[in-house]
């Protein structure tokens, strides 16, 4: 049997919704039947937190970690537990335990804001698991997540934006609006499948959202059908066949909403371009 992938929430910009979209993520694993472990390295503790708050779902367990040996332990203990997926989410500064936890992923998300600001402390993130891969010899994997966007932009919008990354060799997964049922989720607990006092709209819009973002991860790390023989065969039947026919649905969604964030993401593009020419992202 395969280990259960680790994935790494990592950024060290504050407020870039990085516990939300590792949340967020789990959530939709959970939903579909796949025992999701997360780890809470962030001195913040919001991950862990959410996860003491009525609603979270029985088959994600959380996990605390303050230092190395900590985290090295919580990682062994969700695999010996038979968890299909490791979610971890990187306290948000420089730190040996933020480098091991992304060393020991394999996939880093890292969420970003359209704006400067987070395009340089992106740029930070990629620098270090390029010098991971320097000292460990081996490919490490990242992707990046847009937060925050305006209410008005979807699906369509999110490959014209994708596009945009690819052309620099950065991959994206997903962009997630600024909603009103996350920032609920956050605070209150559950997930995006059990809030009540929200519109039907909303409702539907973020689970299109969240399935997009976790198809595109799923494939990544391998829990796609497609991708068999680099997870569990549970982890696969679980989670693959759903999600991937649900974020099929999504791109016939806004054939009529041509709003563009380009000029927003090409802002940071350019700016990791830039560092990259200078050097600072290897």
């Amino acid at each position: 049997m395969k280990s259960a992938p680790v994935i790494s929430f990592a950024t060290s910009k504050g407020g870039s919704g990085k516990s939300t979209a590792l949340i967020i993520l789990a959530s939709v694993f959970a939903h579909e039947g796949g025992r999701v472990a997360v780890i809470d390295t962030d001195p913040n503790e919001t991950v862990w937190r959410w996860a003491q708050k009525a609603g979270k779902p029985a088959n994600v367990t959380p996990y605390k970690a303050r230092n190395e040996d900590e985290l090295m332990d919580s990682i062994d203990a969700a695999r010996a537990a038979g968890h299909h997926l490791i979610l971890i989410d990187v306290e948000g500064r420089a730190s040996a335990l933020g480098t091991l936890a992304m060393s020991s992923a394999m996939l880093t998300v890292i969420p970003v804001r359209p704006s400067e600001p987070d395009g340089v402390e992106a740029s930070k993130t990629i620098k270090a698991i390029r010098a991971i891969e320097r000292a460990i010899n081996q490919e490490k994997r990242y992707c990046i997540v847009i937060n925050g966007l305006n209410g008005a932009i979807r699906s369509r919008t999110f490959y014209d934006v994708k596009a945009t990354f690819d052309r620099a060799n950065i991959p994206m997964a997903a962009h997630l609006v600024d909603r009103e049922i996350y920032r609920r989720v956050l605070m209150e607990g559950g997930t995006i499948y059990g809030l009540e006092g929200v519109s039907e709209k909303q409702v539907k819009a973020a689970h299109e959202e969240a399935y997009l973002f976790a198809d595109n991860v799923a494939v990544m790390v391998g829990l796609r059908p497609s991708e068999a023989g680099r997870a569990t065969e549970a982890a696969e039947q679980a989670i693959g066949a759903v999600i991937s026919e649900a974020a099929r649905r999504t791109v016939d969604l806004a054939s009529d909403e041509n709003e563009m964030v380009d000029g927003e993401a090409s802002r940071i593009v350019e700016k990791m371009r830039a560092d990259e020419e200078k050097g600072e992202v290897a």
